[in-house]
């Protein structure tokens, strides 16, 4: 079978989360499944760390074939992805910036 695991699974399974149930759980780890998660999941995981409302290390991405876990990147390289990562720090300041930015200053720019 093969298994698409969203963000929140991901952070329940990393975290050994009881919510995640048993049938979820005993799916993930049968290795006869292909799981897979997408690069997506771990820019939402990066966005809510640097908003101070998850503890997320990106290096994680370093375990995920040792976890069984494929991930899907519309990229050539999955390091090139993890590098996009750490450019969201960058993006989260630029935007804030912008966001609190009077009206007059946002249509200067624009």
């Amino acid at each position: 079978m093969r298994l698409l695991i969203d963000t929140q699974v991901f952070i329940w399974l990393i975290n050994e989360d009881t919510r995640l149930g048993s049938a979820a759980l005993k799916a993930l780890r049968d290795t006869s499944n292909q799981v897979f998660i997408s690069y997506f999941a771990f820019f939402e995981m990066t966005i809510k760390a640097s908003v101070g409302k998850l503890d997320f290390d990106s290096s994680v991405m370093d375990d995920l074939p040792k976890m069984g876990i494929e991930l899907i990147a519309p990229c050539r390289s999955a390091l090139h992805c993890k590098n996009m990562l750490s450019s969201i720090q960058t993006i989260r300041i630029l935007l804030t910036t912008y966001l609190l930015r009077s009206p007059s200053q946002k249509n200067a720019h624009l």
